[in-house]
């Protein structure tokens, strides 16, 4: 017990290289990009009934595209010692530009495309995870604990859309300005840290 008071007091209270501010970004970032995966899932349910294929599919091809990012960005990390952290708000400014620019594209997307396969529909949302890694990364933080986490809450997400599948809640799909919001915040204080 003392020993892992110690270890957890360590470097600013670190715990396994994460402090709580750490923690509170990775999970605020989490949910964030993980909304989609909740729309996608409710949209999947209401028209298949192949669901644990479906969880599968997304949270698979999600945790690949996170691993993937998280490594790239643990390289980069060990380049850009200085301005991680401005690289890493910066990236998700860049993510959350892309997600107000691309709602309209996604949208059509969702409405006319329901019979894709989940692979193809969880390499579509696993992209903003995978970049929200990467640049979570480049931040010093732990690459195959971010991708375990990120996989974890679009999992999570898909399995309570099914609980709202056959309510057919279509008003949530107006809810898609929330989470590029976030990020644009998030990455804007990020920035500002730096000064």
């Amino acid at each position: 017990m003392a020993k892992t008071l110690m270890f957890a007091n360590k470097k600013t209270n670190t715990f396994l290289g994460f402090t709580l501010m750490n923690y509170l970004y990775v999970l605020i970032t989490a949910i964030t990009v993980s909304i989609d995966s909740f729309i996608c899932g409710l949209s999947l349910s209401i028209k298949n009934n192949s669901k644990m294929k479906i969880i599968f599919g997304i949270s698979s091809v999600v945790f690949i595209l996170c691993i993937t990012a998280g490594l790239f960005g643990q390289f980069l990390s060990g380049i850009l010692s200085e301005k991680c952290e401005l690289v890493g708000g910066t990236l998700l400014i860049l993510i959350a530009f892309y997600e107000f620019f691309s709602q309209n594209e996604k949208n059509a997307k969702k409405e006319s495309n329901l019979l894709k396969t989940s692979l193809a529909i969880g390499f579509a949302i696993g992209l903003d995870g995978a970049c929200a890694c990467l640049s979570l990364t480049v931040m010093y933080h732990k690459p195959i604990l971010l991708a375990c986490i990120f996989t974890a809450f679009h999992l999570l997400f898909i399995s309570i859309s099914f609980f709202f599948a056959k309510k057919n809640l279509k008003i949530l799909a107006k809810c898609d300005f929330i989470p590029p919001l976030i990020l644009l915040c998030l990455g804007v204080y990020k920035i500002f840290c730096c000064f």
